[in-house]
């Protein structure tokens, strides 16, 4: 027994000395992380604009203490659309100096019109960084949606088409068109102008009349066309066809003066786009 009791004691011993028992040591201190200096994040993190619109990024921001005033930066990250398709009106803000520091910061982003009509939608994201030195928190990333607008000079309508795709087992071109009008639009007609036929064979405008006016024979086909009305107005939706060497080309035109301008939707192997 006296042999078993001395064995737990040197154990008892060995333990309180591993533990800092009674060896008379201290516990290592640990220092908590220093708080932020700095809160920022958007104050949506996702927002859809169409072209031609505007749409404020909103961002908000905290601090207990700034010595001097701050920098933050908004930049783009893993965009899709291109610098091309939108315009910010800065590309960062300025948070002042002050104890107890909060509000928010706007910047204006427009996203371009072009004269592609079957883009769809395309994104970019958008990323706040802090100057360099600044322990900051940050929130989540902006998604900026970019919405074709696919206007035309005819206030109201509307056209959308989906890519130009080749035709399977046929040198044929191929999509869909979208056209809608909007309660309240002015009237609007819109012309078939080719391919036709005779513009091989013809290469002079005389000769072109003398088709058109006789025998014009439209190199298309209208696979379907599809018209749909409710209370938001009007739309047309047509699957067409054409040889893939030519360019379909219908255009719009109002008699009572509805149009700015008679513009075009031209589709061609690269794709369908407004033209003049």
């Amino acid at each position: 027994m006296r042999r078993a009791t001395g064995v737990l004691g040197a154990l008892v011993a060995l333990l309180g000395a591993a533990c800092g028992g009674d060896g008379g040591g201290t516990a290592p201190s640990v220092t908590a992380p220093a708080p932020p200096e700095l809160t920022v994040s958007f104050v949506r993190d996702a927002l859809t604009v169409e072209e031609g619109k505007t749409a404020d990024i909103e961002v908000r921001y905290r601090s207990g203490s700034l010595a001097s005033p701050l920098s933050v930066t908004v930049f783009p990250v893993g965009q899709g659309a291109s610098r091309e398709d939108y315009e910010l009106s800065a590309t960062s803000f300025e948070i002042p100096a002050g104890q107890g520091v909060a509000g928010t910061a706007a910047l204006a982003l427009t996203a371009l019109p072009d004269n592609q009509i079957s883009e769809g939608q395309e994104m970019v994201l958008f990323r706040l960084a802090p100057p360099a030195g600044i322990r900051a928190q940050l929130g989540a990333n902006l998604i900026v949606t970019i919405a074709d607008g696919a206007g035309v000079a005819c206030p109201g309508i509307r056209v959308q088409a989906s890519p130009v795709a080749p035709l399977d087992g046929a040198p044929w071109l191929t999509t869909s068109l979208a056209i809608s009008r909007e309660p309240g639009a002015g009237r609007v007609q819109f012309d078939w102008e080719g391919p036709y036929l005779h513009d091989a064979n013809c290469a002079d405008d005389d000769c072109r009349e003398w088709w058109e006016t006789r025998s014009p024979v439209l190199e298309l086909n209208v696979v379907e066309w599809r018209i749909e009305s409710s209370p938001r107005g009007t739309h047309h939706s047509m699957d067409i066809e054409w040889h893939e060497a030519k360019t379909a080309q219908l255009r719009f035109r109002s008699p009572a003066g509805a149009c700015a301008s008679d513009q075009a939707v031209s589709c061609a192997y690269t794709g369908c786009i407004l033209t003049e």
